[in-house]
């Protein structure tokens, strides 16, 4: 039953998540919110349209307010939830660490990949590749439960979004699935702009991707050019 439950939540969490950055609630971004708007590059006070979070929800899991962060053109906010690490590959500009709520789970990753300016292919091409990566329980086509979102975002960047859950099938360099990872979910952005595209994945078990979904969902909404 408690099973029964999570999956239900995740499910909740996802549907709430299917749109992007709206205009609602702006008036309430917190201290920490405007202190790190006034500090980070080509920001103004209209990127708060971006959001429709409430108070509760301007600082990261852990309290701390997002730090500024900045890489091949991009720049963006980081949670203080969300733990920098050295990059796995060559081809990742940045990789953060997104923290289990519970004991005994594993963490979600959220890598950032950029292929040099015009290289990487179309933003559908790439979410549709993310989706060929994961597997339905039931045999169903992914594409069909995958959640796509399209928008521009207040720094006039175009972002495409894409969330699924299901068996994730993670692929070697020549293309081929490694092994299989039951109850895992992606939330991944592919964001075009000029000197871009950029390409944020974020992958891990079901629950800690859906506990960091809205602040991903923020930094995603955030991203700007780098000065």
């Amino acid at each position: 039953m408690e099973l029964w439950k999570s999956r239900l939540l995740v499910v909740a969490l996802l549907v709430s998540g299917a749109v992007g950055c709206t205009s609602t609630n702006t008036e309430k971004l917190s201290e920490d919110r405007e202190r790190a708007v006034s500090q980070s590059p080509q920001r103004t006070d209209k990127t708060a349209d971006a959001f429709e979070a409430n108070s509760a929800a301007d600082t990261t899991a852990d309290g701390a307010a997002p730090a500024a962060a900045t890489a091949e053109g991009l720049a963006w906010d980081v949670p203080g939830a969300f733990k920098p690490v050295v990059p796995s590959s060559a081809m990742r500009i940045a990789q953060y660490e997104l923290l289990a709520t519970e004991q005994g789970v594993r963490s979600a990753e959220l890598s950032l990949f950029f292929f040099g300016a015009g290289i990487g292919g179309k933003p559908s091409a790439n979410v549709d590749r993310w989706i060929e990566q994961f597997r339905q329980p039931d045999g169903s086509d992914p594409r069909q439960k995958a959640v796509v979102d399209s928008f521009t975002v207040a720094s006039g960047l175009r972002v495409m979004t894409v969330q699924l859950s299901g068996i994730y099938e993670p692929q070697s360099m020549d293309d081929k699935p490694t092994f299989d990872l039951p109850g895992y979910a992606l939330y991944g952005a592919v964001i075009e702009g000029k000197g871009g595209p950029w390409f944020f994945k974020a992958v891990g078990p079901e629950a800690v991707v859906a506990h960091h979904r809205e602040a991903l969902r923020r930094l995603f909404c955030e991203v700007r050019l780098a000065p």
